[in-house]
């Protein structure tokens, strides 16, 4: 594994490997740019996460390629500011996870044969020109807990469990989307709430 600990601009020269559990790559700086320049890193433990980026602020990363078997590719938490622009994950269970974080954006990604992207607790997130490509166990785009001011544009969806399921959400936007239910799922192609108590969708356009 690898930590960054100190602020700048990192670049990844080559294909990298990580056999072992837990992330691959630590993020511990504020002020961190990754460029894997299209490289990949593979994961090969059920239990990796690709990067994890935890209580930092201005954080970007882009043009990477995440394959693995691992529960997850991307894992923001407790970020403030962040950008992840051309990155593609293959077989995660969730692509990024967003855990009580402010805005982030991400543009121009493809999450395939897996999840796509999780929120709980987190506010002003865009997602722009995404693509996901799931399966019918996993959700293209599911906020589980309370999050407000999530834009979704430009995107498609394509064979999810649900395409978007949005159970604890205030206020989002969802424009210019085209969704395609997978022919096995039961599930909703758009979920916006819930029947259980507490669980409100409001706000949405």
């Amino acid at each position: 594994p690898f930590t960054i600990s100190q602020p700048g601009k990192y670049s990844v020269t080559q294909d990298l490997v990580y056999n072992a559990s837990g992330p691959a790559i630590t993020v511990a700086a504020d002020n961190v740019s990754i460029n894997f320049h299209n490289h990949t890193l593979t994961l090969n433990d059920a239990n990796s996460v690709g990067i994890y980026v935890k209580d930092a602020h201005e954080f970007t990363l882009e043009n990477e390629v995440i394959q693995s078997t691992s529960s997850t590719a991307l894992h923001l938490a407790n970020v403030n500011k962040a950008s992840v622009n051309n990155i593609y994950t293959k077989s995660s269970t969730n692509g990024v996870t967003i855990e009580n974080c402010q805005d982030i954006q991400l543009f121009s990604s493809q999450f395939a044969l897996g999840g796509g992207i999780v929120i709980n607790g987190s506010s002003l997130i865009t997602i722009d020109s995404c693509t996901f490509n799931g399966i019918n166990s996993a959700y293209g785009f599911h906020v589980e807990g309370p999050s407000e001011e999530i834009i979704i544009t430009n995107s498609t969806f394509n064979d999810c469990l649900s395409s978007i399921h949005a159970i604890n959400v205030n206020g989002m936007l969802i424009d210019n989307c085209h969704l395609t239910a997978s022919p096995s799922s039961n599930l909703n192609l758009v979920q916006l709430g819930s029947q259980d108590d507490g669980y409100l969708a409001n706000n949405i356009i």
